[in-house]
């Protein structure tokens, strides 16, 4: 299976599991050249701040990042996606003026970032995530593709800590060991 073809089908299957998203208009984005270090990103198309539909984008750097994204399996990319679409379900709950007001804290504030990033990573757990975020981690912190930087600041602003993660993620059969192996 081509990579593209894996990143589509990995999309779809995490958004299966996000029921409340069924109607939400989602387009998935493959780059091949993107400005911004991260592996994916989710960005709501401003002019649908004006429309009653909201839409959003998926990107996914598959310029800069292409290398690692190789490396994870369909399975492990769901997980990445499951993250991805956290972002949406909680932006889907927000008026207009609290996402606008969200978004400038989110890009003015590395601590609201992080705080952000960690929640979404806790929603993604409780949406059956775990294991494949889990997963996705371990290739992701062993890959020679990606740099220490990279590295670090996923480690600083989006891993939780086990504490707020362990109720859901024992359920789904990773206890504390596991987790922080990663």
């Amino acid at each position: 299976m081509s990579t593209k073809n894996k990143i589509i089908n990995a999309f779809g299957s995490a958004k299966a599991r996000y029921p409340e998203l069924k109607k939400t208009n989602i387009e998935l984005k493959i780059l091949k050249k993107s400005f911004i270090r991260n592996t994916m990103y989710t960005y709501l198309k401003l002019t649908s701040l004006i429309n009653k539909r909201r839409k959003y984008f998926i990107f996914v750097n598959n310029g800069k990042r292409k290398n690692f994204i190789s490396e994870l399996s369909k399975f492990q990319l769901t997980g990445w996606f499951g993250h991805e679409l956290g972002h949406i379900l909680e932006y889907e709950k927000m008026s207009n003026f609290e996402l606008v007001k969200f978004a400038l804290k989110y890009f003015l504030s590395s601590k609201y970032k992080s705080n952000v990033e960690k929640k979404i990573n806790l929603l993604a757990f409780k949406q059956g995530f775990a294991k494949v975020l889990i997963e996705a981690a371990k290739v992701f912190y062993s890959s020679k593709s990606v740099d220490k930087k990279y590295k670090d600041y996923i480690r600083k602003h989006y891993w939780p800590q086990w504490r707020s993660v362990a109720k859901y993620a024992e359920k789904q059969g990773i206890n504390k060991k596991l987790f922080l192996k990663t």
